[in-house]
């Protein structure tokens, strides 16, 4: 087995993400389509810096593979169907590029 394979194999579970689209005249946000993706979801209670450099309580963390390219704006749907507020995201690259995303939430 390579890294590769022992990495996908820990993607077992399926999340959702819709990218953010644009805010209308109440200031709501819209999102595009629901695009899956493989990942692992771990439900643990740790601080993490948002990117308005505030310190706030993550209750997940999720690791996509790919790294699509998620930003905090996008709508993230866990595998146990909640929707909660994304953190922040952090990207992984390997000798290719980027490898895979974390976003915490």
């Amino acid at each position: 087995m390579t890294i590769e394979s022992d990495f996908l194999e820990l993607m077992t579970q399926t999340c959702t993400v819709e990218p953010f689209s644009a805010n209308n005249e109440y200031a709501e946000p819209s999102f595009g389509s629901a695009v899956p993706y493989s990942c692992r979801t771990v439900h643990k209670t740790s601080l993490v810096r948002t990117i308005e450099n505030k310190e706030i309580t993550s209750i997940a963390q999720t690791w996509i593979y790919g790294s699509p390219g998620i930003s905090p704006k996008d709508r993230i749907t866990l595998p146990d169907g909640t929707q909660p507020k994304i953190l922040r995201v952090d990207r992984f690259p390997d000798e290719n590029g980027n490898h895979h995303d974390k976003v915490w939430t």
